[in-house]
Order: C-alpha cells, then sequence, then structure tokens
C-alpha cells in the first residue's frame, strides 16, 4: 500500500513503509508538530469481513493498552483506515531479534537479558489472562539500550476470525508452534512457553530445530518428530541448560514448566553457573567442558589418594601433590598441615576438600586474565557439579563462598586468579552452525 506514503493517520504522516507480511504492513509515520515518531500497523482488511472481528479487537485493543510493563511494547491508539483495523505503537529504530541474530552470536550477558525480559514480558500477560501465540524473533523489538520488547500481541487471535487451520492458512508461524496449536487446539500460557523455548533453542544452536519445503510440513514435524538434541547442534552448551530447554519444549503441555516465570528461574540458575564474568565479550555459554574434564579427571585422582592407606596423613600428603602442581600450592598445603590443632576446618569432608584443593590447582596453574570473586565462585559450582556425589541444590547459596574462604582468600574471594586456558575456550560463535532460518 505505497499509496498511503504521505496520508494523514490519526494526526501522523506516514513516510515509509518498513515491512510487510502476508496479513499485515508496518509504516513509519511523524506527527507533523511535534516530530515524535511512531510505527503504525495496518492489518489486512479480510480480517473486518467477520461481523463480531471488529468488536473483539476493540475490545482486546483496550485491555493490551491497559498494559504498562517495559517490557511490552505499548498501543498508543488504534482505528480504521479504508475497512482495515490498525495499531499506532512507538517507532523503535534497533530493529528486531530476527535482525540481531544475522549478526554475531549473543553475548552470555545479551543472552541470559533476553530471556529474562521475554519471560517477564509473558509472564505479565499470562497473569491477566493473556496469551501471545505467535512469538518469534520479527515480533520481538530491541531497542537502542538492547532491551527486548514483545509485540503483536492478540493478532494471531484475531486472525481466527477469518482463518481455521482445517482451510488454506495456519494461524501462527508453525516454526514457532507447539504442537497443540498446529493441531489446532485450545492453546494457554504453556503454548507460548513452548515458543519462547524454541527462540531460544534457535539462540543458542544458531539454527531451528525443525524446519521443511512447506509450512505445514514443518507443522507436522512440530507434532510428530521428537527434538533434535541442542547439544548435537552445538556441543559447547552445558548439559543443564539444554536440559532446561528441552523441558520447555516437551509435546505434552504437562510436562513443561508450569509458567514462563519457572522456566526462566531454572535457565538463569542453569546459565549462571556456567557463565565467566569478565570484561571482554564472549559468545554465550562459553566452552567449560574442558574446565569440567580437568577437573573432573583431578577430583578422580584425588579422591583415589584419600581413599588410599593413607587416608589419616591426608593433610601431609595433599601438600605433597600441591607442591608438584604448583609452587604456590605447596605453601597453602603446607600452611593447613601445620594448622593449630584448635583450628577448625570449614569442611572437613575429603570428598568436599578434594574438590576444592582440585579446583584451586587448577585454576592455579592457568596463565592469563585475571579470574574475579564471582567468577571464581561460579568455576567452584562448575567444578562440584562435576563431581559425582555432589549436588547443588537451593538450600547451598553459600556453597562456593565457603569453599573460597577454605582455600584461605576469605569471604570477599582472591584478587587474582590466572585463566588462560578459559581465554581460548570454544564458545557458540565457533560452534553453531551457520543461520538459515531466523
Amino acid at each position: 500500500m505505497t499509496e498511503l506514503i504521505g496520508q494523514i493517520v490519526d494526526g501522523y504522516e506516514i513516510l515509509r513503509m518498513v515491512g510487510s507480511g502476508g496479513m499485515s504492513a508496518v509504516y513509519e509515520a511523524r506527527d507533523p508538530i511535534t516530530g515524535k515518531r511512531v510505527a503504525i500497523k495496518l492489518l489486512a482488511a479480510v480480517l473486518a469481513t467477520d461481523p463480531n472481528f471488529l468488536a473483539r479487537f476493540r475490545r482486546e485493543v483496550e485491555l493490551l493498552q491497559g498494559f504498562d510493563h517495559p517490557n511490552i511494547v505499548r498501543i498508543l491508539k488504534h482505528g480504521e483506515l479504508q475497512g482495515a483495523p490498525y495499531l499506532i505503537m512507538p517507532f523503535m529504530e534497533s530493529g528486531t531479534l530476527q535482525e540481531r541474530l544475522r549478526g554475531s552470536p549473543l553475548g552470555v550477558r545479551e543472552a541470559a537479558k533476553l530471556m529474562d525480559d521475554l519471560a517477564g514480558a509473558l509472564q505479565y500477560a499470562h497473569d491477566r489472562g493473556v496469551v501471545h501465540r505467535d512469538i518469534k524473533p520479527s515480533n520481538i523489538l530491541i531497542d537502542a539500550q538492547g532491551n527486548a520488547l514483545l509485540t503483536d500481541f492478540g493478532i494471531a487471535r484475531w486472525r481466527e476470525a477469518s482463518l481455521s487451520l482445517t482451510g488454506s492458512a495456519l494461524v501462527g508461524t508453525p516454526a514457532f508452534m507447539s504442537p497443540e496449536q498446529c493441531l489446532g487446539e485450545e492453546v494457554d500460557a504453556r503454548s507460548d512457553q513452548y515458543a519462547l523455548g524454541i527462540v531460544m533453542y534457535r539462540v543458542a544452536a544458531g539454527k531451528l530445530p525443525f524446519d521443511g519445503d512447506t509450512p505445514l510440513a514443518v507443522a507436522l514435524k512440530q507434532i510428530n518428530e521428537s527434538l533434535p538434541p541442542l547439544r548435537e547442534a552445538n556441543p559447547s552448551i552445558p548439559v543443564e541448560v539444554a536440559e532446561v530447554l528441552e523441558r520447555a519444549l516437551a509435546k505434552k503441555p504437562k510436562d513443561r514448566y508450569k509458567s514462563v516465570a519457572e522456566f526462566n528461574r531454572h535457565f538463569q540458575r542453569a546459565i549462571e553457573t556456567y557463565r565467566l564474568l569478565s570484561d571482554q565479550p564472549t559468545a554465550i555459554f562459553p566452552r567449560l567442558s574442558r574446565l569440567k574434564i580437568l577437573a573432573d579427571r583431578r577430583v578422580r585422582q584425588l579422591r583415589r589418594a584419600f581413599q588410599s592407606q593413607f587416608a589419616r596423613r591426608w593433610p601431609a600428603y595433599l601438600g605433597m601433590l600441591l607442591l608438584i602442581l604448583a609452587f604456590p600450592l605447596g605453601a597453602l598445603a603446607l600452611r593447613g598441615a601445620t594448622a593449630p590443632s584448635g583450628e577448625t576446618d570449614p569442611s572437613p569432608e575429603p570428598a568436599l576438600r578434594a574438590t576444592i584443593d582440585a579446583l584451586y590447582a587448577l585454576n592455579a596453574s592457568l596463565m592469563g586474565n585475571d579470574m574475579d570473586a564471582d567468577a571464581v565462585a561460579a568455576a567452584v559450582e562448575a567444578t562440584l557439579q562435576a563431581m559425582p556425589g555432589v549436588s547443588l541444590t537451593p538450600t547451598q547459596p553459600n556453597l562456593a563462598v565457603s569453599v573460597i574462604k577454605v582455600l584461605g582468600f576469605g569471604s570477599r574471594g582472591p584478587t587474582s586468579m590466572p585463566t588462560s586456558e578459559l581465554a581460548g575456550r570454544g564458545s557458540w560463535s565457533e560452534q553453531a552452525p551457520t543461520p538459515t532460518h531466523t
């Protein structure tokens, strides 16, 4: 509808068409007086052919206009133009997540924030009885500050006034649709959770889990085919992160998380364990498999030592072992071996002590950038998870801090811990296949 350029709609002059799809077109417009820019989304006139549609449209838009969430694009006005409904929203220069994914892989902080932003927006809507139904990268806007905002709430539902899954079109975007939505069944918040899981799978793997030559072919795969293992697409992704996404992408809604908020909590917990806090931008989920392999190997070695016939004299033998590994470790071990008898070891259990010393030996033997206290804590947790028989649970929130204290660093952690091996780690940007779908 290029003929609309130059027209005044609701006080805004249409400047240009930004994009268009099968059911809508988006225009950039400007207030001639204030210069304020907005986006006008003009829906297809076919949506207004149902006599009940416009009433539903007005009712639901009024509900959406009441939304007040920083990660949901506000609807400023709505109306009709040449028989077609339209929405007026703030204009954002930065573009969409779809455009962002065509560039470099998301950094770990950026990906964690993306998930947090989207989950917060969806939970807000779900708490008010609104299901999005069409979550996909092109419906996620990125502002100048890097915040993710959801748009197009309700449009998929409005399409149902004129389209049917049993007719010529699918309501939604099959690549991001849940199995129940592909089947035309009733959808709820768990369908949005599934779509959000697909978005994060795309971020992690660099490609979508299901594709096909036609939308129907993709929908059939969503219904019938098992989810391709995320770690096969990108082996550098930690197992725990893959498991979180795989649960959100369960075929049956009852097998998913109870809410998007719960999904986000598990995702953030998994990613926090593995991300390294540094000043250098890193691709999401740096490959810590090397760290875990080395740590697990060292733990096994130390456990065998503790289980030997000399277990009662472990401080002295540990000191000798650490002296071999690295000179600075020897001083620490000897200090522990010669500690006064009245001094209490914060963690006397041999298995945990073995893990602690394995972590310290591993990191102290590396050279390179400094690791701050937060990064040490994250590495401690990763090492503990690598050790069979030791689990991190919500009842142990200060376990990493306790471990650092055992190492003799005090409550604030070490001032530096060299990590050259981690500086050379692999990343998603190296492992993920070239994106072919967004």
